[in-house]
C-alpha cells in the first residue's frame, strides 16, 4: 500500500485508518495491539454531499461525508495500492451493494473478535489457550449462524476487506494474530484537522 496521501488527493477506493478517541477506540487498539481503531473506504463525491466515505458504525454499513466521518479521530492515515489495477470500479461497485442493503453493524462480532484477539495472544503451546479458540472459533459461528437474517453484520475493517478481496482476490493482505484487522505497511501522515 503506498502511504502518505495528503487529503486533498484521496482518490474513490482510497483505504482510511483512523485513531479515534475515547474507551472503545482505547480498547480496540489494546486488544488488537494497533495503532488504529476504525477503517472506511473513500468512496469519493456522491450526488449534492460532496466528498463520501463508506464505513460501518454503530448505525450500520453507511456512507458519510468525509468531514463528519473524521471529526471525531485523532488521527486518520490513508492507504492506496502500490500497484493498483486499471480500475478500482469492482471495489466501489462492492461497496455500493453493502450500502444499498444496509448491512447491520456486527455488535457480536466485535465480542467475540475481542475474545479471540485477547486468547490468541495466549502462548502457542498453552493446550489451554488452544482448547480456548478453538472453543470460541465454533462459538463465533454459532453465533453467527444465530444471527444470520439474510443481512451479513459487518465491523468497520471486514467492510473494507470484503469490497477489496471480493473485487480483487488478493489485494488485501490479513495478519494472522488478528482476524478482520487489516495491516497496511507502516503508519503514515495523519490528515486530520492539522494534516494533508
Amino acid at each position: 500500500m503506498k502511504r502518505d496521501i495528503p487529503i486533498t488527493q484521496l482518490m474513490p477506493g482510497d483505504v482510511l485508518l483512523y485513531r479515534g478517541r475515547g474507551l472503545i477506540s482505547d480498547a480496540i487498539r489494546f486488544i488488537d495491539r494497533s495503532e488504529v481503531s476504525h477503517s472506511g473506504l473513500f468512496l469519493g463525491r456522491y450526488g449534492e454531499q460532496g466528498r463520501t466515505v463508506g464505513e460501518a458504525i454503530r448505525e450500520g454499513v453507511i456512507r458519510r461525508e468525509l468531514p463528519k466521518s473524521i471529526e471525531h479521530a485523532e488521527w486518520v492515515e490513508s492507504r492506496r495500492l502500490k500497484e493498483a489495477p486499471s480500475s478500482l470500479d469492482p471495489v466501489l461497485e462492492r461497496a455500493a451493494h453493502y450500502l444499498k442493503r444496509g448491512e447491520r453493524y456486527g455488535f457480536e462480532q466485535i465480542l467475540l473478535l475481542a475474545f479471540l484477539c485477547i486468547t490468541r495472544n495466549l502462548a502457542g503451546s498453552s493446550v489451554l489457550g488452544r482448547l480456548i479458540r478453538e472453543t470460541l472459533d465454533a462459538a463465533a459461528a454459532f453465533l453467527l449462524q444465530l444471527f444470520n437474517t439474510g443481512r451479513e453484520p459487518m465491523i468497520c475493517s471486514e467492510f473494507v476487506v470484503r469490497c477489496y478481496r471480493e473485487a480483487l482476490p488478493g489485494s488485501v493482505d490479513l495478519p494472522v494474530r488478528a482476524p478482520g484487522a487489516l495491516r497496511f505497511g507502516e503508519r503514515g501522515v495523519p490528515i486530520g484537522k492539522n494534516g494533508g
